[in-house]
């Protein structure tokens, strides 16, 4: 694989920034602030050369994206409960399937108007237990888990689960999680991933496409028990959202490790590791930029970070000399819940 840079895009510190996805219909990236309870939308030109000086790298952040050329807007939107996912909608450019609490929402972000919600009460059932991370296989079902936390803010142990949507019904197919959060599937849509950042441990499915079923669950490595290459410190490197290249690789962001790894789950090697500068890195999620492959990588805001100016900020993983991921996330298909 070619070099890859390393840019930072956003230093607006975002509490919690989370639930990366990009819409290469319309060269548009979303994230939310699941603390300040929005979205974030950035709009991009579209495919343009890699500018020299117009992206402020982690050294010299004297440039932001909000100054850069090729922005074409930056949006938010407010929300009154939080939010967790903001995934594209098959159907209409225009429309997000969002999470808000124990409720999922059709949300248009032009009008910032909900258009339909869906209340999952009754499955979330208990005080502090909300949707946590999701995504969509590749028939545009979704996937999204669920977390417990208590009233000091701690994730409760066992209390989360993994669930599928079937039409407008949720049902739960992997019980007794921590912080449910990054899933991603295979090109031949035969495996799927999930990690468990609580746990500290990534799962390895049998999937079928057809039924949406998963099987055979199995840990593919439990951090308790072996830390990854490259780990500054025994105990604290926790694997947070997660997607997956063409040569069905990982690449996971790690939650207290300050960085962002390529994984082989064939034979559990990190094959490449890319350092932030923020502590709590969070997510990342395949994209486009400047006319080629990119990943948008979130991250929370820390106080004690070093580089006060990368915690809570939002990175693009680029290389200069081409494409290198070669595949989109696949958006949530609307017309399934009937």
């Amino acid at each position: 694989m070619d070099e890859l840079n390393i840019k930072l895009i956003s230093n607006s510190q975002c509490a919690l920034g989370e639930g990366p996805s990009f819409d290469h219909r319309n060269d548009t990236f979303y994230q939310v602030d699941c603390l300040k309870n929005k979205i974030i939308k950035i709009t991009f030109k579209g495919s343009e050369e890699v500018p020299t000086n117009k992206i402020a790298t982690l050294d010299n952040p004297s440039t932001t994206i909000h100054d850069c050329s090729e922005i074409r807007s930056i949006q938010q939107r407010d929300f009154d409960e939080m939010v967790t996912i903001v995934i594209p909608i098959i159907e209409d450019e225009n429309t997000l399937l969002i999470s808000l609490g124990k409720k999922l929402a059709i949300f248009n972000f032009d009008d910032n108007i909900i258009e339909d919600f869906f209340d999952f009460s009754d499955v979330l059932e208990g005080q502090g237990v909300r949707f946590n991370d999701g995504k969509c296989d590749a028939n545009g079902r979704l996937f999204i888990g669920s977390m417990c936390v208590d009233e000091r803010g701690e994730s409760v142990a066992g209390k989360g689960s993994l669930f599928r949507l079937d039409g407008r019904k949720l049902t739960r197919i992997f019980p007794n999680t921590n912080i449910s959060n990054g899933i991603a599937w295979t090109k031949d849509n035969k495996t799927m991933y999930f990690n468990d950042s609580g746990d500290r441990v990534i799962y390895r499915f049998d999937y079928d496409l057809n039924s949406g079923e998963i099987s055979n669950g199995r840990a593919l490595i439990d951090l308790r028990e072996k830390e990854l290459e490259g780990a500054k410190e025994a105990g604290v490197e926790c694997p947070d959202g997660m997607t997956i290249d063409s040569e069905d690789k990982l690449w996971i962001s790690l939650w207290g490790g300050g960085r962002l790894i390529r994984f082989d789950p064939i034979t559990c090697q990190v094959l490449h590791s890319i350092e932030t500068g923020s502590s709590q890195t969070t997510s990342v999620c395949n994209g486009r930029l400047f006319g080629h492959d990119a990943l948008f990588v979130t991250s929370a805001y820390k106080s004690t970070d070093l580089i006060k100016r990368n915690s809570g900020a939002t990175f693009v993983v680029y290389s200069n000399k081409g494409n290198f991921i070669h595949i989109y996330s696949h958006f949530f298909k609307r017309s399934l819940m009937g």
